[in-house]
């Protein structure tokens, strides 16, 4: 073999030594990098990509800034950095203090968030980073606690998923779960919440809160509730499907509550010691246990409301309860401890508070009623809208172009507008006014052209009440009615406490009353300018240009008086006077100073230098004048002794 053959092969053995050497060491670096990546938590891989950062060491105390290419900047402060087994940076507080990192924008330098925590621990670009031991999430002045939280700069979401605690300004709560995505700004509370919050300043009692999860969004100031919510205000209790909230925007505190889906509310607001309820005397000698007026509660020491939406609302600009609306259904009920309870219900319901807790006005809408009830007695009000002005204590029912209907003390009512005070139980009631007044006791609302116990019809133009006198009128063509009787005027006035009637202007009545031996009943007309009714007589006057009708007969006079019979609504005599008495039937004609019928007999004497013209048969003057409606005879009686009587017949 030659020397040269020789060298080559030489140098060939070393080649193959050496790569076989190379590839040795190689196989061990992989070895040991495998090895050592085995111990690394999954949760934290930093990126291979070169990293900016700008960082100042002195002695243990790090500050710096991270800005690791993505949507934050994140500022380090007061931290000592350790290197853990797990080859992850380990940052913790110095001097016994946790450390503090706040998340900044990009832009405009603005705080997202900030944190303090005993310890965190980061991959090398802070792309993944776990905070533990004691850490506290300050967002938008609201500081969350809990012991881990993780922050995920690639998603851009801070997470705990262990129970955590937050609390502002306003409120305090806890949940066992919370995200906040940073970007959108929200805050995301689950697993199942709780809440209490100081709603108002004006009332140190908090709302508390229970649901499912819990929203909150920085830009708004706003949040959201959801998955059968429970709330409770001291003894008070009450449920929705959501509730939304809203913060002021230039301060902290709530201007707005929104509970919706199957909303139920039991509020008592009565003090933990109360005397017994005194319960009302119903009974037979005492007519009413409560006054009408005090029928219709605003204020309770518990409600019950219900519907569909409940919204709370502050005063404008201040941080006290002022509106109470109820939509999609709305139901509220009040109840006292001396048995009363009123009950509220429209499709939209907004009631209006001081600062002080009290009623000052409400709005109901569409298919409104109020009821008020109490020991059998009760007040109905119905309309497709009510408003209540509280200075004033007037409740107005409006028609809105249909019917407003109020059932109160016995008297029930349509209108087309109705202004009720529920002070003074005063009232005025406008457009096509239709009543029915059922007898009370006590009080006498007879008229004294009807029977007493049964019910009186009545329509009007407008009514009126004046309940400190208990006086009740009626004007613009009024009517009132019971059976075939019955009572027109432009205006009429009864005294409910007196039973006094008076009536004026085109006043027209109509009664009926059965004569003695005859099988069916006579109609009496009687018409007037003026009448009046006196209760202590019984006894009706009309005045001013009078008539009656009774069969063919007609009469005329300046006054008519009813004399009232021992049957009550009945009468047995009427008495014509007030001038020159005129009576037509059928084409006679008489007149005299005063006439009587007899009402039982049915006869009508005249008297008083009576005149009887008989067309086409001359004129009889003086004597006593007796007709007979029923057949039309008439009756002469002569002072001439030889001729004392002349019958007349038809």
């Amino acid at each position: 073999m030659s020397a040269r053959a020789s060298r080559k092969k030489t140098a060939t053995a070393a080649l193959r030594i050496f790569f076989a050497a190379l590839i040795v060491v190689l196989l061990g670096a992989v070895v040991f990098f495998l090895i050592r990546r085995t111990d690394r938590p999954p949760v934290v891989r930093p990126e291979a990509k070169p990293l900016t950062q700008q960082k100042v060491d002195i002695a243990e105390n790090i500050f710096f800034t991270k800005d690791s290419g993505g949507r934050n900047i994140l500022l380090i402060i007061e931290a000592g950095r350790t290197t853990g087994s797990d080859g992850l940076d380990h940052y913790t507080g110095i001097g016994g203090k946790p450390f503090k990192v706040e998340a900044r924008t990009r832009d405009d330098d603005r705080l997202r968030f900030s944190v303090t925590a005993g310890e965190a621990v980061a991959d090398a670009d802070w792309r993944h980073v776990r905070f533990q031991n004691g850490v506290v999430v300050m967002f938008e002045g609201i500081a969350i606690t809990g012991r881990t939280f993780e922050f995920d700069q690639d998603r851009n979401i801070v997470t705990s998923s262990v129970p955590v605690h937050f609390e502002g300004e306003k409120f305090r709560g806890g949940c066992p779960r919370a995200v906040y995505d940073v970007g959108m700004e929200t805050l995301l509370f689950s697993g199942g919440v709780s809440l209490a919050v100081t709603a108002w300043s004006n009332d140190p009692v908090p709302l508390v809160f229970t649901g499912e999860e819990m929203s909150y969004e920085k830009s708004s100031r706003t949040g959201r509730l959801r998955g059968d919510v429970k709330v409770t205000h001291g003894r008070s209790r009450g449920r929705a499907d959501i509730v939304d909230f809203a913060q002021f925007v230039d301060k902290e505190g709530f201007r707005l509550f929104e509970f919706r889906g199957g909303v139920t509310i039991d509020a008592d607001e009565r003090p933990e010691s109360r005397p017994a309820r005194a319960k009302a005397d119903a009974s037979p000698a005492s007519p009413a246990a409560f006054k009408d007026e005090d029928l219709i509660l605003f204020q309770g020491g518990r409600q019950h409301m219900e519907a569909g939406v409940v919204t709370m609302l502050p005063y404008p600009g201040e941080e006290w309860l002022h509106v109470v609306s109820l939509k999609e259904g709305g139901r509220v009920e009040i109840y006292s401890d001396d048995g009363r309870q009123t009950t509220f219900e429209a499709s939209e319901l907004d009631f209006f508070y001081s600062s002080d807790g009290a009623l000052q006005d409400f709005n109901l809408r569409r298919d409104v009623r109020i009821l008020g009830e109490a020991e059998k007695q009760l007040r109905l009000v119905e309309a497709p809208r009510i408003d209540y002005n509280a200075n004033q204590g007037d409740l107005v029912v409006d028609g809105a172009g249909t019917r407003a209907r109020t059932i109160s003390g016995g008297r029930e009512a349509t209108a087309g507008k109705m202004f009720l005070n529920l002070r003074t139980d005063n009232f005025r009631m406008i457009d096509d006014v239709r009543i029915v007044n059922h007898p009370q006791a006590g009080e006498k609302r007879d008229a004294g052209l009807f029977a007493p116990g049964e019910p009186v019809y009545m329509t009007a133009g407008e009514a009126m009440f004046d309940a400190d006198g208990r006086v009740f009128r009626l004007s613009g063509t009024s009517r009132l009615w019971q059976g075939r009787n019955s009572l027109e005027a432009e205006e009429v006035e009864i005294n409910e406490q007196s039973g006094d009637l008076t009536a004026k202007h085109n006043v027209r009545s109509v009664f009926f009353h059965r004569p003695k031996g005859k099988d069916k009943d006579e109609r009496i007309e009687v018409t007037g300018n003026r009448l009046d009714r006196l209760a202590k007589t019984n006894r009706i006057f009309y005045e001013q240009s009078c008539t009656l009708s009774a069969g063919a007969v007609s009469l005329k006079c300046g006054r008519l008086i009813l004399d009232p019979a021992e049957e009550a609504g009945k009468f047995k005599k009427i008495y014509a006077d007030g001038g020159r008495v005129t009576i037509l039937q059928e084409e006679k004609r008489a007149e005299g100073d005063q006439a009587e019928y007899d009402l039982a007999e049915d006869v009508i004497v005249l008297t008083g230098r009576t005149v009887l013209e008989d067309k086409g048969k001359g004129l009889n003057r003086g004597g006593k004048l007796t007709f007979h409606p029923a057949d039309g005879r008439i009756f002469i009686e002569h002072q001439d002794a030889e001729r004392p009587i002349t019958i007349i017949k038809s």
